[in-house]
């Protein structure tokens, strides 16, 4: 009865030891959320403020090349890396959105003997030229205004607007003796190699002219092609249809393939050796909000909006206009940059970057119209980010085989190989967000190596705002050797900086940096042209 008694104590004191370490536990739990807090709103303020600075920096001009650097940039790259980005967000007393922002290009043109210089300009398109002319948004596109929604007879003025926004800033490309800039669903604007001034629309010899085409192309090596894209939507027919444009080293059309679908939206896609890999995000148009658009009280990008309700997929369009093979994803997924593609053993090998949600592009990049203001955390916490997947599916029937999520980082911007587009890569390169809430403004870069996968981080302050990572590989060879480019702009120290990593060991951070100007607004798609 004795030992049972004292069992009985034992017992009790363990419980009540439990519960007060549990107590304790708790109120520990509860203090760290609360500092978090704090952290958290501080973070977040940090983020809208870095942000909203980069987004309307004014960039100033180096139309004469000038020297930059110390003189000691990596023995052995030796070429011009072309990029492309955004002029500013703020035009006159208004602000636009990034994907209608003007474009800012620069060339950075490397010796090889350590020697690096410095050429920008504006990408002077008809609608740029009159609003730099008149100091005022003169076009309203699709998610921008001229005038606010809600105020009569201001609004009328967006009526009037063309909702196109004819601009040239999220990639640059060589092609066929061609430099050019382009946007999505806009024209091409070719450029002069050297100066960088714009020398009009760029047709490829007529073979795109009157289209507007995807900003981002695709080079198949092998072949020695460059594959342009282009993709027109039908509101009231709900289709997509894409066109895909192939061309020979001297720039002259050598295939022309189109394909139809259900609505939806595309901005990259991939190839393998027989097929373009489309990557489907579900789009709804919602038609009853066509007066307010009509009658300029609201955006265009009010009258769509993507499809929760839809599957992704990615769609193998034959290159030799054969059946079109879809891969259904088994539920909905928003891909906007596609990494790595090949096949093999009949199999479809596609590494995506991945939104398991997304609303409106409108307010993408936390822009709101309306408030003429950015807040990018709740927008990108809203969406949850993009993550790296590996998608494996049979190349001849669609089947999915695998959907694997690679890691939990919030990455885009991909890179990787430039002579190995629809080959098996090593490692991709991109930017990411290392965020406490929400992901965006991108604060870090990233490799991801798709054969051990293993992953490396370089993350930058908390005061800037990185920029799509280039790979310039030593040599046709998938070895990992090369350098990564990149820029940061810094809003602490008004200034921007070239960052160039060691690829083959990128996790220890960067061999050479250089300041090559001001605050500059955000950098978008780049290429580099070897020497």
């Amino acid at each position: 009865e004795r030992v049972r008694s004292i069992d009985s104590m034992r017992c009790a004191l363990l419980i009540v030891h439990a519960q007060a370490l549990q107590c304790l536990r708790t109120h520990a739990v509860r203090g760290k959320l609360r500092a978090a807090a704090v952290d958290l709103d501080a973070a977040n303020a940090k983020a809208k403020r870095v942000w909203a600075e980069v987004a309307v920096a004014a960039p100033e001009l180096a139309p004469d090349t000038r020297p930059f650097g110390d003189g000691a940039a990596p023995a052995g790259l030796r070429g011009t890396w072309y990029v492309n980005g955004l002029a500013s967000c703020r035009v006159g007393d208004r602000l636009v959105h990034p994907f209608e922002a003007h474009g800012f290009v620069k060339a950075f043109t490397f010796d090889g003997k350590g020697g690096a210089t410095l050429t920008t300009r504006f990408v002077e398109t008809p609608c740029q030229q009159l609003e730099s002319r008149f100091q005022r948004p003169l076009v309203r596109g699709a998610m921008s205004n001229v005038a606010e929604f809600d105020k009569f007879p201001d609004h009328l003025l967006n009526a009037a607007s063309p909702s196109t926004r004819s601009v040239a800033q999220l990639a640059v490309r060589s092609w066929a003796g061609r430099l050019f800039a382009g946007t999505d669903n806009a024209p091409w604007y070719g450029l002069d190699a050297t100066t960088l001034a714009t020398l009009g629309i760029e047709t490829m010899g007529g073979a795109r002219a009157g289209q507007n085409p995807l900003a981002h192309t695709r080079r198949d090596a092998k072949r020695n092609r460059l594959i342009a894209a282009a993709a027109a939507f039908d509101a009231f027919g709900d289709t997509t249809t894409t066109t895909f444009w192939e061309f020979d080293e001297d720039g002259h059309q050598v295939s022309k393939v189109e394909d139809t679908d259900r609505s939806f939206v595309v901005h990259d896609y991939a190839i393998t050796d027989e097929h373009y890999v489309l990557p489907v995000s579900p789009l709804a148009f919602d038609l009853d909000n066509i007066p307010d658009f009509a009658l300029g009280r609201a955006p265009a990008t009010d009258l769509f909006a993507f499809d929760a309700t839809q599957h992704g997929a990615l769609k193998l369009v034959s290159r030799s206009g054969g059946a079109t093979v879809k891969v259904d994803l088994g539920a909905f997924a928003c891909v906007f940059h596609m990494g790595p593609c090949w096949v093999e053993d009949g199999k479809l090998i596609a590494h995506v970057l991945l939104f398991e949600r997304y609303g409106s592009l409108g307010n993408a990049m936390g822009f709101d119209v309306r408030s003429q203001a950015f807040d990018p955390i709740p927008w990108s916490r809203g969406n949850g980010g993009p993550t790296l997947r590996r998608v494996v599916a049979d190349a001849a029937t669609g089947e999915l085989l695998e959907m694997t999520r690679l890691s939990d980082l919030k990455l885009d911007m991909p890179t990787f190989h430039p002579l190995r587009d629809g080959l098996p890569n090593r490692a991709v390169f991109g930017t990411a967000g290392v965020r406490p809430d929400g992901w965006f403004p991108f604060n870090a870069l990233a490799k991801y190596d798709l054969v051990s996968d293993e992953e490396e981080v370089w993350q930058t302050n908390d005061d800037s705002v990185v920029s799509e990572p280039y790979y310039v590989p030593r040599s046709d060879a998938d070895d990992g050797e090369g350098w990564v480019l990149s820029l940061v702009t810094d809003t602490a120290r008004d200034a921007t900086e070239l960052l160039v990593f060691d690829a083959a060991r990128f996790g220890d951070g960067p061999v050479w940096t250089a300041t090559v100007g001001e605050l500059w607004p955000w950098n978008v798609h780049t290429t580099f042209v070897p020497e």
